[in-house]
């Protein structure tokens, strides 16, 4: 498995850091490629949700674990229910106004290939992809956290594979209503 992780640290309490993350749909506000965060069932281990992007792509997530104040893990399936990768999500407190959050990714979806080939294809082309997709999620989160203010798509950078760059006049996010 290839496993990529980033971490920041966060000017706010861990309190306020879980109630980010363990918000319904909390994605759409916090996610710069993320239109969409539709909940199937809501908290716990056996949580689902989906991220609608904007290139169009559609993944579902499927939670196996729910640490209340902590943090969660979870797979991620294409629509045809293969797992592409898990995730860990993890607050961990510094004091009352400040934490750390660290996600984890680990890629399954190149599994399937031999292990030179993955080994090639990961090292030259998929870990740089995914690592600054990572960087612009928890910074997206803990944008969001600090400020209360939703990111706007692509804010931290477009990605060819989630959200490939626009017009600047459409690049502004609004927050759905729920």
């Amino acid at each position: 498995m290839m496993t990529i992780t980033e971490t920041r640290g966060v000017q706010t309490g861990a309190d306020r850091m879980w109630q980010v993350i363990s918000a319904p749909g909390y994605l759409e506000s916090c996610h710069p490629y993320c239109e969409r965060n539709p909940v199937e069932h809501w908290p716990g281990d056996d949580a689902k949700d989906a991220i609608h992007y904007y290139g169009g792509r559609i993944v579902q997530r499927r939670f196996t674990a729910w640490l209340e104040g902590t943090g969660y893990e979870l797979v991620v399936l294409e629509p045809a229910g293969v797992e592409q990768a898990r995730v860990r999500w993890r607050i961990q407190p510094e004091s009352d106004t400040s934490c750390q959050l660290s996600i984890r990714l680990s890629l399954l979806a190149l599994d399937h290939l031999p292990s030179m080939i993955r080994w090639a294809f990961y090292s030259i082309w998929a870990r740089r992809r995914m690592k600054r997709y990572l960087a612009a999620v928890v910074d997206g989160v803990v944008h969001y956290a600090e400020t209360a203010e939703p990111v706007v798509r692509n804010q931290f950078g477009s990605h060819p594979w989630f959200s490939p760059a626009v017009d600047r006049n459409t690049a502004i996010k609004t927050p759905n209503a729920s």
